[in-house]
């Protein structure tokens, strides 16, 4: 069973919105060099805000080519929108506090180095990894035809 056209359009809207915001929030970040604790960091979420932006505005395009009911489109909506902007946050965190973060290579971290390790591992990757496979099986059952003639 595949998708309403209302659901379809909801979540094309919703990523061309979302994708289009983060790519703003990367060049209003980008302004906030001077003032951050961490600049090596800070370049990173930078680089993160971009090519996550750039990830939710393809994702948005392919859309209507992907073969999935109402239920995973859903599913999709919600752990693209999670995925895509937990990881710059994960990043901002440690920018603007300038605390360790293990996964950077820094070393021992506190509190907020903490939770953007567990940003990372526990909301991150899950959610980007769950909107990818659906990604990949949508676009998979649309291409696949759905039915094998007998010779």
């Amino acid at each position: 069973m595949t998708a309403s056209e209302i659901t379809i359009n909801r979540v094309r809207k919703t990523h061309l919105v979302l994708g289009a915001l983060q790519m703003l929030v990367c060049c209003l970040w980008g302004l906030l060099g001077d003032i951050m604790i961490d600049r090596k960091v800070f370049a990173g979420a930078h680089h993160q805000f971009s090519h996550n932006g750039e990830v939710e505005l393809v994702l948005a395009l392919a859309v209507p080519w992907l073969a999935l009911s109402d239920f995973w489109f859903n599913v999709f909506n919600v752990t693209l929108a999670i995925g895509t902007w937990s990881n710059p946050i994960a990043y901002a965190i440690i920018a603007i506090t300038g605390e360790k973060n293990a996964f950077f290579g820094q070393g021992v971290n506190g509190t907020w180095g903490k939770l953007s390790e567990a940003i990372l591992v526990f909301v991150c990757a899950p959610t980007i990894v769950c909107a990818f496979t659906l990604a990949v099986i949508g676009a998979m059952g649309h291409v696949l035809p759905k039915t094998v003639k007998k010779q």
